[in-house]
């Protein structure tokens, strides 16, 4: 597999020769092979693969906008939007027949502009996706991009709101009369709090981030559509109940842009378990793993971390969110960087090598009793 210096650079020196040499012929027996072997690997999630067999595919054929997409798609999902704009746009300028391949390139613009702050832009492009109609998914995607934008304006401050200038974050309360002390007390908690954390994670924010902070939980899912609390990192935008805690959504912020370099990958394990071992509050969390694992009969946290996606709240929470606490007190800096920016199990046992099923083991034995 190859390994990317930076997000940015995914060619170390003499590799792309050695991965020419080995995977080209591969993709010259036809070129609907090629666009096949691309899109196999996109569609599988194998994004680092992906990119490097469409860089092939475009050196082979120039020419040819499905490499050029998938790049761009590939930028995007990653969340390194700016990347993505040139890719995408190239393909929608080659692709004469306006296919399946427009659709999703429009599609895919519109998410990366918006996500950058270009929401009139955006939206264009994400119109000219659904207008298309080159793929149900590709239009399905579009209308999710917009119904996303119609949430975020739906959830600027309405009449009666109070924002609020701190000196890292910007705070919108739905009311502060006779509150004073109560909101006063949250502010520096919440600046105190972010200082610790980016000390932790060193973050290269694009923008002050943004704290919606409700008081009515139904009443802002009824408006945002999503239950509290919830981040888009992308964004730096938080939506939180007023009594949530401290550090969990600002954490999602803060490990989204750690130390300058988006995630490569994400997984729901170590997303949600930074953000719980990072959550500012006294709970003793090998405790409260050790009563999930028990009530849900887990012995092994790798079990957990393998049905990530299946796993109750209940459960993956509380594990996770221990077990990234453990894995911070028991390796070194740059390792624990390496886990936050490529959240994978393969990566995982990559950066720890033999030291790993030595910290699974270590974990287990503490939220796991013998009976």
């Amino acid at each position: 597999m190859i390994r990317f210096r930076t997000p940015y650079d995914f060619w170390r020196r003499g590799s792309i020769t050695l991965f020419v040499l080995l995977v080209l012929p591969s993709f010259c027996f036809s070129q609907e092979a090629n666009l096949k072997a691309v899109g196999a690997l996109y569609n599988a999630g194998k994004l680092e693969e992906a990119i490097a067999a469409a860089r092939v595919l475009n050196a082979s054929n120039p020419d040819h906008p499905f490499g050029y997409s998938v790049i761009g798609r590939v930028y995007v999902d990653n969340s390194h939007f700016d990347s993505a704009v040139l890719y995408l746009r190239k393909a929608i300028s080659l692709d004469r027949d306006r296919s399946y391949i427009s659709g999703w390139s429009h599609a895919y613009l519109g998410k990366a502009l918006v996500s950058m702050g270009d929401t009139v832009g955006g939206l264009a492009e994400l119109n000219n996706a659904i207008e298309l109609k080159a793929t149900d998914n590709s239009v399905r995607y579009a209308r999710g991009v917009i119904n996303m934008v119609e949430n975020y304006r739906g959830s600027a401050p309405t009449a009666g709101w109070v924002r609020i200038e701190g000196s890292h974050i910007t705070y919108n309360f739905e009311d502060t009369a006779g509150r004073t002390s109560a909101i006063t007390d949250y502010i520096q908690k919440h600046e105190t709090g972010y200082e610790y954390l980016e000390r932790i994670f060193e973050p290269v924010l694009p923008r002050k981030p943004v704290f919606y902070v409700w008081d009515d939980g139904d009443k802002a899912e009824k408006i945002l559509g999503s239950p509290l609390g919830f981040t888009r990192p992308v964004e730096c935008l938080t939506h939180a109940h007023f009594n949530q805690t401290i550090g969990h959504e600002m954490t999602h912020t803060m490990a989204h842009w750690a130390w300058g370099k988006r995630p490569m990958v994400t997984s729901k394990f170590v997303n949600e378990g930074i953000a719980v071992c990072f959550d500012l509050t006294s709970t003793d969390k090998y405790v409260v793993a050790r009563k999930a694992m028990k009530q849900y009969g887990f012995k092994n946290v790798m079990d957990v971390w393998l049905t990530e996606n299946k796993c109750d709240a209940e459960l993956l929470y509380p594990v996770a969110g221990a077990f990234m606490h453990y894995v911070y007190k028991n390796s070194t800096a740059a390792q624990y960087r390496a886990i936050v920016q490529q959240q994978t199990i393969e990566n995982a046992k990559v950066v720890f090598g033999s030291q790993f099923d030595t910290i699974v083991d270590g974990f287990n034995a503490l939220v796991v009793k013998k009976r």
